[in-house]
């Protein structure tokens, strides 16, 4: 499933915490370099953490994300479905 990160965005009521948004509308999985300049940008923005969460079905995020230095951090069991979870991922800066 393709995966085209689309915004950095400060997760509300929080200090310093962001995510990505995300769509799955693109031609291909993001990049390794995608990750960096979505890091760069919370890292600009003085951000001390960065959450991701994607569906367990998405062949290739959770590879993707933990070569860029993100820790899995959690799973939602059967959070979209029977058998497809909701996996948690994250990245202090």
């Amino acid at each position: 499933i393709p995966v085209k990160f689309s915004a950095v965005f400060e997760i509300a009521d929080t200090d310093g915490a962001y995510s990505f948004a995300w769509n799955d509308e693109g031609d291909q999985l993001f990049s390794s370099d995608d990750v960096k300049i979505g890091l760069d940008d919370v890292k600009n923005k003085k951000g001390r953490i960065v959450f991701l969460s994607f569906p367990s079905n998405y062949t290739g995020v959770a590879e993707r994300l933990i070569s860029a230095g993100f820790n899995k951090s959690g799973v939602l069991p059967n959070y979209y479905e029977d058998g497809i979870h909701d996996e948690h991922f994250t990245f202090t800066i």
